[in-house]
């Protein structure tokens, strides 16, 4: 059975902080979590992307994007698969 929760302002407000994820002091630049919940994927300004589990706070995969950079992730429809958008360049000149 689906469940749905419904946020306001009032809602928003009464949120507090339970747990903090910290690996690495890095800005992020998008975040999703997966459809059902139990997984969180960020992209940061560094050019890596990290999955975290919701259910231990716990960090589970950092991939690396050097050479093309990371932003705007997204899962898809489970929480095996995420895309991601470049920030780099890769031009050829002809």
């Amino acid at each position: 059975m689906k469940q749905t929760a419904i946020i306001n302002d009032e809602t928003v407000r009464r949120l507090v902080v339970t747990k903090r994820l910290k690996e690495k002091e890095e800005s992020i630049n998008s975040l999703d979590f997966s459809p059902d919940g139990l997984v969180l994927a960020t992209a940061s300004d560094e050019d890596s992307i990290n999955i975290y589990s919701i259910n231990n706070a716990s960090l589970k995969l950092q991939v690396n994007s050097k050479k093309y950079g990371c932003e705007l992730i997204r899962f898809l429809r489970s929480s095996d698969y995420v895309l991601h958008g470049s920030t780099k360049i890769d031009c050829m000149h002809f």
